[in-house]
């Protein structure tokens, strides 16, 4: 099995990664098949989820506060308390009290 020998002496080195080898398109092509097939089945997996509720029986997404706390937030911001304080006193995150008061902003 002998190859033949370039001007310097050498033996010419075949890449199995260039552009006359379609090798590297056939790779490319099944990895982005397999990436579609991968997205489609969490998509899936996701719409039976909301269909039927999850594993452990507890809905998907963010929990809703309580009507009460989320009117004692709007209360507490109502008076002109900021974010921080608000959220230290009625026991929530300052993400919550954030969004509330988007909330109330808009609705404005």
């Amino acid at each position: 099995m002998s190859r033949a020998v370039d001007d310097i002496g050498r033996m010419p080195t075949i890449s199995y990664f260039s552009c006359e080898n379609g090798a590297p398109r056939l790779m490319a092509s099944l990895a982005k098949q397999e990436r579609l097939r991968h997205v489609e089945r969490i998509h899936a997996g996701i719409a039976r989820a909301r269909i039927k509720g999850t594993q452990s029986g507890k809905p998907i997404g963010r929990p809703w506060i309580d009507k009460r706390k989320e009117a004692a937030i709007r209360a507490e911001l109502a008076k002109g308390t900021g974010i921080l304080k608000t959220a230290r006193l009625c026991k929530v995150g300052t993400g919550t009290v954030q969004r509330i008061k988007r909330e109330m902003t808009r609705a404005s």
